[in-house]
């Protein structure tokens, strides 16, 4: 056996310090270096090197069959939608809340013309939801401080609202919220949305008309 073979080669160490190989029969006495080998016996040295060999090759086997397990197991995951995603049905649209502060670098006469935009225009986005998801039952908040979500599969809440009065693009972010654990499912960071031209009327309606865009095609990857 190869093992056998491998029992039989003793390494040593001559006088000059180099390193020689000798062959030992299993009659032969071996008295070179620090080695004695009699016939019958192996020396102890060996014996510990081919069990740290044996125990390092386990290891190695064992480390393989794991890596390989792991990778099969994470292979095989599908990456599953929360169930209230995926059977969400009744939706809340919250209130697009923009900032009534702008109202004078906007260019309106008062806070109330400027409020009216807003209103007006939200209510104009909550009708294109239900339009463009048109697969769901969507209730819209009536204004900012309407967040009755009770009963409702889900929650659609926008923050970091803003409306840019240089570029007059809108940003926001968007919270998918489970309106029984208050926990949020998804999100989208916050980034711009511009349409329209000529008014900051007519620049609202078209970013809110683009938000309602990506929240139908966030519906539709997360309902997977």
């Amino acid at each position: 056996m190869l093992c056998d073979r491998f029992l039989c080669t003793c390494v040593t160490r001559s006088s000059s310090g180099a390193f020689l190989g000798i062959q030992a029969s299993p009659r032969q006495v071996d008295q070179v270096g620090q080695f004695r080998y009699i016939s019958g016996e192996i020396p102890v040295q060996i014996i510990k090197l081919v069990r740290v060999f044996k125990e390092v090759q386990m290891k190695r086997v064992l480390f393989i069959a794991t890596l390989f397990a792991c990778v099969g197991l994470y292979a095989g995951q599908k990456k599953e939608t929360p169930a209230s995603l995926a059977t969400a049905k009744n939706i809340f649209v919250g209130w697009v809340d923009i900032s009534l502060d702008d109202w004078t670098a906007l260019g309106y006469e008062d806070k109330q013309s400027w409020s009216d935009v807003i209103d007006r225009n939200n209510q104009a986005f909550q009708h294109t939801c239900q339009t463009k998801l048109a697969s769901y039952q969507i209730k819209g908040a009536k204004d900012r401080s309407d967040e009755k979500v009770t009963g409702l599969d889900l929650f659609i809440k926008f923050s970091d609202v803003r409306f840019d009065v240089d570029s007059y693009r809108l940003y926001a972010s968007v919270h998918f919220i489970d309106p029984t654990s208050g926990s949020e499912l998804a999100s989208i960071p916050v980034q711009a949305y511009r349409g329209g031209h000529f008014s900051v009327d007519n620049c609202m309606r078209g970013a809110l008309e683009k938000l309602a865009d990506k929240l139908k095609d966030q519906m539709k990857k997360l309902s997977k």
